[in-house]
């Protein structure tokens, strides 16, 4: 296992780290086109003296180095920079206008809103550009296909972001699509509707459409449709969220995500259908390839190009073209290779939680399942090939378990029955899901193949949902940070690497002791420096009073070492939407590994010498506070400047439960009696020290 030693794999990391560092650190233009000149210049001299000695190949290896660490600052900071007419230069944020909308995809429908991705044309019949979040409230039963051409009179906003410590950054994760503002519209803001011209569409978008309109002419019922279409046309618009749930909680929503895997098994059907090409002429194998990469992309702009079907594509790619070469180290190289190509398209990628799981999937399937298969080998084929998808499915799971645990804070311990049962017949599914489009389009009849799938697809819903409803497979809030994400990879990768020379040899070899190499090394390293983070983090917590944001309600936690208590008014919410609401807050970053109550916010708020005055709809307060600190919610109807003059705040908050209007007035209030004032839907939870 000497992958550390590719050139690209080094490049990759220099790469990763140029775009990290610029991302969080301002770097003047000046020192970036410095850097590149110098690495550049650097490198052509290395060049020119190649051979002539080992300082020359040393200083040609840092001069490649420097360049793909100066690459990353310089394609950062041109991804920094929106066209002139994108609708956020042009100061449309936040203010109503007459805009022009075209959608472009269509999303998963939630609770609340029917969801697309929606190109801005025009604002004020002024030319624009950029991409938008469009959501619609589900009650308006609204129907809209894609190309669909929209004018509405609305406001676009800035999506939120992690108003709340350990939430959720949507902003930064639509930042990463190229995504900068959302927009939530009405039926009565809808001014004018334009369906989209057969002429417009192109070819790919009309095959979909004439492959969707032939799937519903099928025998099949609704699911087992809605599944057929997020398997091989990426739209999960039409599955029931109970399905999917299901499937998340059973460890394999990889199966529904039109993703790495679905592509990967693409790739294998093509390249056995080709075969007899390689057999054409010398230039056999090449034009296998290039056939491959025309169905490959084909399949990606039918399906819209959707990032994870571009990320997974592009990849595929370069390991259909690594396969053509024959190049031993064809997997790792397509890996590194396309990661560095789709980074310098859109460094943002590296921020994007599929980017990741799809490169950590597949780079601990290649490293780890060999490790794995070399336990045992089964002489029986069909053993043989269970234990294979065994092994490659744990691979997985592990490498993706970290990142997983980051992001989603579970994990599902049934991903080994789902994925035993679904992906060995999984390549089965699409092929089978292909032939009866094909025929239903050509011949306008399946010849019983949709009624056979249909019943199949059933049968796995109703496993799946069995095997998703058994609650004691679901590891559920667990949380963790960045660093303990790093540390917890040096570890795994450390250990793996250290023994992969023991498990590569026979067994009687295993059995010799052998020398500890530097990857043992950083793996007991890695475990001794996370004790002693945890130990610190542990030791050095305090008291802290946190006025958290909450759109439809209001909320307090004060919290210390072991336990919090939180001062909840959501009296305007539903039960289950105060649920929801109480769950989402209850395991907030300050909450976790502590002991939660929750309790009722009245109309103050005393902690040691902190008092806090809550104003609410009604504007009640006593006069006989002395320089408290100020929140108002539920858009309270209060005279601020009496109430200034009455009990003399230091500092005045304004939560999410208030109108945005009121902000402009309140902070004009406390600038004239020069009053801090904090409001947080810009600034999030504001945290006081008592």
């Amino acid at each position: 296992m000497r992958y550390l030693s590719y050139p690209f794999f080094k490049l990759l990391i220099a790469f990763v780290i140029g775009i990290v560092i610029a991302t969080f650190f301002k770097v003047q233009s000046m020192f970036i086109y410095g850097l590149l000149s110098s690495s550049l210049c650097l490198l052509a001299i290395t060049i020119f003296f190649k051979g002539w000695s080992k300082p020359f190949k040393w200083l040609g290896s840092l001069s490649v180095i420097v360049l793909f660490v100066s690459l990353g600052f310089w394609r950062v900071q041109q991804e920094q920079f929106l066209p002139e007419n994108h609708y956020v230069n042009q100061g449309l944020i936040g203010s109503e206008a007459v805009i022009e909308l075209e959608l472009y995809e269509q999303l998963a429908s939630n609770q609340f809103n029917d969801r697309y991705y929606a190109r801005v044309r025009n604002v004020n019949a002024t030319q624009s550009t950029g991409n938008v979040l469009v959501l619609f409230k589900t009650t308006d039963s609204l129907e809209f296909t894609l190309g669909h051409k929209l004018w509405v009179y609305d406001d676009i906003n800035l999506p939120s972001n992690a108003r709340n410590p350990g939430d959720f950054n949507y902003a930064k994760y639509l930042e990463g699509i190229n995504v900068h503002g959302q927009i939530y519209i009405d039926k009565n803001k809808i001014l004018k509707q334009e369906l989209p011209k057969s002429s417009d569409l192109s070819f790919f978008i009309k095959v979909r459409k004439r492959l969707e309109t032939a799937l519903y002419s099928s025998e099949m019922s609704k699911q087992p449709i809605a599944m057929i279409e997020a398997l091989l046309l990426g739209q999960r618009k039409h599955l029931d969220k109970e399905i999917t749930v299901s499937f998340r909680k059973a460890g394999v929503i990889h199966i529904l995500a039109l993703s790495g895997l679905h592509v990967g098994i693409i790739l294998l059907i093509i390249e056995f259908l080709t075969r007899p090409l390689q057999r054409w002429n010398s230039y056999g194998a090449y034009l296998q390839t290039i056939v491959i990469l025309i169905v490959l992309w084909s399949f990606a702009l039918m399906t819209g190009m959707s990032p994870s079907i571009m990320r997974a594509v592009t990849m595929f790619s370069f390991v259909a073209i690594g396969m053509t070469l024959s190049r031993r180290t064809n997997t790792y190289f397509s890996l590194m290779l396309s990661a560095i190509v789709l980074l310098l398209i859109n460094p943002r990628l590296i921020f994007n939680v599929g980017f990741q799981l799809s490169y950590a999937a597949v780079f601990a399937i290649v490293t780890l399942q060999p490790l794995f298969k070399s336990l045992w080998f089964p002489r029986n084929r069909v053993l043989r090939f269970l234990f294979s998808i065994f092994t490659v499915t744990l691979a997985a799971q592990i490498g993706v378990a970290p990142i997983s645990l980051f992001y989603f804070h579970q994990f599902p311990l049934g991903f080994l029955i789902g994925n035993m049962v679904l992906l060995p017949a999984l390549p089965m599914f699409l092929a089978a899901s292909i032939l009866m489009m094909g025929l239903l389009v050509v011949c306008g009849n399946a010849f019983k193949l949709d009624v056979l799938l249909n019943f199949i697809l059933e049968w796995v819903i109703d496993f799946i949902h069995k095997v998703g409803s058994w609650d004691f497979l679901l590891i559920e809030h667990v949380y963790l940070e960045l660093w303990q994400v790093i540390l917890l990879y040096f570890i795994l990768y450390g250990t793996a690497l250290f023994v992969s020379p023991v498990l590569s040899r026979s067994k009687k070899e295993r059995l010799i002791p052998i020398k500890p190499n530097n990857f043992l090394h950083l793996s007991l390293f890695s475990v001794l420096l996370c004790l002693v983070i945890s130990t610190i983090s542990t030791l050095t917590k305090d008291s802290k009073v946190l006025i958290l944001h909450q759109a439809a309600g209001s909320a307090i936690s004060v919290y210390n070492n072991h336990r919090a208590q939180v001062f909840t008014d959501f009296y305007k919410m539903t039960e289950n939407r105060d649920s929801i609401t109480w769950n989402r807050l209850r395991w907030i970053e300050p909450h976790r590994e502590r002991k939660v109550l929750r309790d009722s916010l009245h109309y103050d708020l005393k902690i040691n010498d902190l008092e806090i005055v809550i104003i609410k709809e009604d504007g009640f307060y006593r006069k006989t506070y002395n320089q408290p600190i100020v929140l108002l919610t539920q858009s309270a109807r209060v005279n601020l400047e009496r109430l200034i003059n009455e009990v003399r705040p230091t500092l005045i908050i304004a939560d999410g439960s208030n109108y945005r209007s009121n902000f402009i007035t309140w902070e004009s209030t406390c600038l004239k009696y020069n009053i801090p004032f904090i409001n947080t839907y810009e600034e999030g939870a504001v945290e006081l020290s008592y």
